[in-house]
């Protein structure tokens, strides 16, 4: 799902100067694009780093509740799709200010990734499914600072049990309990907190 105005906004007030953007479920490219075009429209000193295997969702999480219409290959977009919406506001890819990394959560988010990342201001996550908000939200972790976004896309369903973004962000939250952060955007699909240092 795009993302709203009221979120780049955020994230110019927030980081006039920039920083490292995360987006992990890249899909279509829409969002991606947007945040893409913030970061050339103002001039901002931004790495923007998508992620996507191009291959759909996932397995879920063992016992985890799957949502009707989150199957496993659902949501299966080619990069070609991005890198032609990312032509249209004159971005060609190599660039060294945005970039595609492919394949699986599990696979790309290395240590060695990890340590390359610095000044981490806002990180979307649009993966759906609990077993990659659990992967994402470890990998960040130690890459928050104050004021870093985390914006998650599909936080609720219409599902009665907990699942999703939701559960693997509740049940991250337990087992850090040292993180401090508000909510800043609320929908009825969507949430995005502020981490607090």
């Amino acid at each position: 799902m795009a993302i709203a105005s009221k979120i780049i906004n955020l994230i110019i007030k927030d980081f006039p100067k920039g920083g490292t953007i995360l987006e992990f479920g890249v899909a279509r490219g829409v969002s991606y694009t947007q945040l893409a075009k913030m970061i050339k429209d103002n001039k901002m000193t931004c790495k923007l780093i998508g992620f996507d295997a191009w291959q759909g969702l996932p397995k879920e999480t063992e016992g985890v509740f799957l949502p009707k219409g989150w199957s496993e290959g659902t949501y299966c977009f080619n990069r070609n799709v991005v890198e032609n919406r990312l032509r249209k506001i004159d971005i060609v890819l190599p660039d060294k200010r945005f970039q595609l990394v492919d394949g699986w959560l599990k696979d790309t988010l290395t240590k060695e990734l990890q340590q390359t990342i610095k000044n981490l201001i806002f990180v979307n996550i649009d993966t759906d499914l609990h077993t990659s908000a659990v992967t994402i939200l470890d990998f960040i972790f130690p890459l928050l600072q104050d004021k870093t976004l985390i914006y998650f896309d599909d936080w609720k369903t219409n599902a009665k049990e907990l699942c999703g973004e939701m559960l693997a962000f509740r049940q991250w939250k337990l087992k850090n309990p040292e993180i401090k952060y508000e909510f800043v955007v609320r929908t009825h699909n969507t949430s995005m907190i502020r981490i607090l240092k």
